[in-house]
């Protein structure tokens, strides 16, 4: 793909990013699967929302990591202040991305919580490693893209990963 089809495929995704709130509904459906992970050293079951792109695949895939509003009020939770990230989730497969959104949390820590916690990163980079393994999924083919606490978590996440192909960080 040329340099400028790039710019604009990505310029029309961080477009359907940044109008998330509003996004109608898409093609590819939100499921929330459960996977395994690790956090503070121990292994644990962890939810996530998977949504696929229709067609045979492989597709290129993104891990998209929520803003600290999820880590408050749990998914689906934040849905009722606005924050849809199934909309999130099903525009990007939309577009043709396997999008993978991992709950960091696995209860609610309380409505205004936004602090960051190592244990963040190790949950990012075991989802990382699960995505790759997803049906569909182009495992040459990783983002990491994140909102809020997201952000600075797939940041963060990006400095210690040689496999990503792009990054895409809003408001971290």
């Amino acid at each position: 793909m040329e340099r400028k089809a790039i710019i604009r495929r990505a310029a029309r995704i961080l477009g359907i990013l940044m109008g998330f709130a509003c996004i109608p509904p898409a093609l590819a459906d939100a499921q929330t699967i459960s996977y395994k992970s690790v956090a503070g050293g121990r292994e644990e079951e962890r939810d996530a929302l998977l949504c696929m792109p229709k067609g045979e695949g492989p597709f290129q895939v993104v891990i998209f990591n929520h803003g600290s509003v999820v880590d408050g009020s749990g998914w689906p939770g934040a849905s009722s202040q606005g924050y849809r990230l199934d909309r999130v989730c099903e525009a990007l497969a939309s577009e043709g991305f396997v999008t993978f959104a991992p709950i960091r949390e696995t209860s609610p820590r309380g409505r205004g919580f936004d602090r960051y916690e190592e244990k963040y990163r190790e949950i990012v980079m075991h989802a990382v490693d699960h995505a790759k393994t997803l049906p569909k999924a182009d495992a040459s083919r990783i983002a990491l893209a994140g909102f809020s606490m997201g952000g600075l978590v797939s940041f963060l996440v990006s400095t210690d990963r040689s496999d990503l192909r792009a990054l895409a960080l809003l408001a971290p």
